[in-house]
């Protein structure tokens, strides 16, 4: 089984996700694009935005599987 390169990060900033799931029926990210949460004791708790299933925000970017059961997705460059 060869191993999996994930994240991969091209020179024109591009992100391509990899996951090895071949029982899975559907596979996605998300968050892309989020900027990293400001530390809990530097933001008041009302102007948190709520989080999306699975605790993160954002777009959510759909994943293809190949015939070997590998899920990819690549983000848009930027």
């Amino acid at each position: 089984m060869t191993a999996l390169v994930s994240p991969e990060v091209a020179p024109d900033g591009r992100v391509t996700f990899r996951l090895r799931a071949p029982n899975a029926k559907e596979v996605y990210v998300s968050g892309i694009g989020q900027q990293p949460a400001a530390p809990a004791a530097a933001a008041p708790a009302a102007a948190a935005a709520p989080a999306a299933p699975g605790g993160f925000g954002g777009p959510r970017l759909d994943m293809q599987k190949n015939e070997q059961g590998v899920w990819t997705a690549t983000t848009p460059s930027r």
